[in-house]
């Protein structure tokens, strides 16, 4: 004896469909879009210092630099601008997580330190870190002369103040009499102004420069080399920084 039992028509309905629907329909219906991921680290430049400057207590310095990042932190944390005196942590500042220029008025402390430091270090949202340190350069504490009497050897001291604006004293020592030259040059190596250029006492020196040319024209602001020669030979050159 056959017995039928009766399907209601929804049920019949729902086996039907799932029945007649392929397994993997649906199962790529949405497609997401890929991860971005950046393992390139933050480009940072320092523009100043750029090394060799000469600074004094209580000196209003600037410091710039320059960020460039596709994928910026949030956090403040993951930048900061750090002196350093002597290989040892100094002063610490924060910036914003911004791309382009970033200027750091600071006043010097009064200390007297060598192979001072300026270290920049960005981290991006992926944990991508640079850091970039700038030439060493020196802080002297306020009021600090110049070193009188003869010199063991001829140098060339330095510019105060370094960077400057409008004008700067550069400093210079001979060890004996004889010609001396101090010249600027632009960063090409091209004179731009001659300062000393005749015989000369042996002692330490200081000459004036009020950021013009031999013509008397204002020059623009940025990096200059001061380079001084005793009796014939090249001494040393220095950088010095004219501030816009």
């Amino acid at each position: 004896m056959n017995v039928r039992t009766a399907v209601p028509a929804g049920i019949l309905f729902i086996a039907l469909f799932v029945a007649t629907t392929p397994v993997d329909a649906g199962r790529h219906a949405a497609v997401s879009a890929p991860t971005t991921v950046d393992a390139a680290p933050p480009s940072v430049a320092i523009l100043a210092p750029l090394g060799d400057e000469v600074l004094f207590g209580y000196q209003l310095t600037l410091f710039s630099w320059t960020v460039d990042e596709t994928h910026p932190s949030l956090l403040d944390s993951d930048r900061s601008a750090l002196i350093r005196t002597r290989g040892v942590a100094h002063v610490t500042a924060g910036f914003p997580a911004v791309n382009g220029r970033h200027d750091w008025l600071w006043t010097t402390s009064n200390i007297s330190s060598g192979d001072c430091t300026l270290d920049i270090t960005v981290r991006d949202a992926f944990g991508n870190a640079t850091t970039v340190a700038s030439g060493a350069f020196t802080i002297l504490l306020a009021g600090t002369d110049v070193p009188g009497g003869v010199p063991a050897v001829s140098r060339l001291v330095g510019a105060r103040p370094n960077p400057f604006n409008p004008s700067t004293s550069l400093v210079y020592g001979l060890a004996a009499p004889g010609h001396a030259r101090l010249t600027l040059h632009d960063i090409r190596g091209r004179l731009v102004r001659t300062l000393v250029d005749q015989r000369m006492p042996a002692g330490t020196w200081q000459s004036e420069w009020n950021g013009r040319d031999d013509l008397g024209r204002p020059v623009a602001g940025g990096s200059y080399i001061a380079r001084l020669v005793h009796k014939g030979r090249p001494v040393m050159t220095k950088k010095v920084v004219m501030l816009p």
